[in-house]
C-alpha cells in the first residue's frame, strides 16, 4: 500500500464500497473465474486522483482479480510502460541511453534529505512516478517488525542497514529497473550527503524545514510515540546540520 493510498484504503468508504463490489460479482476472478481476492483499479491511483470519487468507488473503473490475476495485470502494465519508452524515444532525449546496442532509462537518482518530520517522504510522494523506487530506511525497520509506527525494536537497525548496502550497490551500478530511484535520509553532516551522492551519481535535494515547524509536525504525528524523543532527535539535527 502506497503512504498516499493508506487513508483511503482504510476507510469506510472503501471497505463497504469493496464489500458491496464483491458480493456483486458473487466472489468470483472476472478474468478466470477462481476465487476473487483483489478489487482493482483500472485506473491506476496516484496522488492526483485519490480522492476522486470517480475513480476511486466507480463500479465501472474496478474489476475483481484473483491473486495470479492481479499480479499478471501488473506484469502487463510495467511491460507495456517499456513499450512505450521505446515508441516514444525521439534521438536527443536525454531520458534515455544506449548501452551495447539497447535502449535503456538512464535511471535517474535523487537523495532527498532533511529533518526528521520536515516533510521529505510528502515531496517525494507527490514528485515520483508510477514505476519509480523509493528507499527510507524507516520504513524498512516498520517492514521488519510489521509495524506502523517509529518505535522501532533497536537490533532492527543493523539488519536494516545491511539491506541498505544491498540496495546501494544496486543503484551505484544502475542494476535497478526503475525509472528513477529515490533516497529518503536526514544525513546532517555535509561529508556523509557528499560521499553518497557521488557513490550514487544522484541529484540532491534539500527539504528545508526550520526546526520549530519540524516539531509541531512531529507532535502531531501519531505514529511518533514517543514525543519528547522526537523532539531531542530533531534538535540535535539542526545543532548537526551542515551545508
Amino acid at each position: 500500500m502506497k503512504e498516499f493510498a493508506r487513508k483511503f484504503y482504510k476507510s469506510k468508504e472503501w471497505r463497504d464500497f469493496r464489500e458491496a463490489y464483491f458480493i456483486s460479482v458473487h466472489g468470483i476472478c472476472e478474468r478466470c473465474g477462481d476465487p476473487g481476492e483483489e478489487v482493482h483499479h483500472q485506473i491506476y491511483l496516484t496522488p492526483g486522483n485519490i480522492n476522486d470519487p470517480y475513480i476511486t468507488l466507480n463500479t465501472d473503473l474496478v474489476e475483481l482479480l484473483c491473486k495470479k490475476c492481479h499480479n499478471l495485470e501488473h506484469v502487463k502494465s510495467f511491460s507495456m510502460h517499456r513499450l512505450n519508452m521505446v515508441k516514444n524515444y525521439k534521438p536527443g532525449d536525454d531520458k534515455y541511453k544506449f548501452v551495447d546496442g539497447e535502449m535503456v532509462l538512464n535511471r535517474n537518482v535523487n537523495i532527498v534529505h532533511g529533518a526528521p518530520a520536515s516533510g521529505k517522504t510528502t515531496y517525494v510522494m507527490s514528485h515520483k512516478g508510477k514505476y519509480d523506487i523509493v528507499f527510507d530506511l524507516d520504513y524498512i525497520r516498520m517492514a521488519l517488525t510489521l509495524s506502523e509506527d517509529r518505535e522501532h525494536i533497536p537490533d532492527t537497525l543493523r539488519y536494516a542497514m545491511d539491506i541498505r548496502e544491498v540496495f546501494y550497490q544496486a543503484v551505484e551500478e544502475r542494476r535497478h529497473y526503475a525509472d528513477t530511484v529515490w533516497i529518503i535520509v536526514t544525513m546532517p553532516r555535509a561529508y556523509e550527503r557528499n560521499t553518497l551522492t557521488e557513490r550514487l551519481k544522484a541529484n540532491i535535494i534539500h527539504i528545508d524545514t526550520d526546526e520549530d515547524e519540524c516539531i509541531q509536525r512531529a507532535m502531531k504525528d501519531s505514529s511518533r510515540l514517543n514525543k519528547e524523543l522526537q523532539k531531542e532527535i530533531i534538535s540535535k539535527y539542526f545543532n548537526d546540520y551542515e551545508q
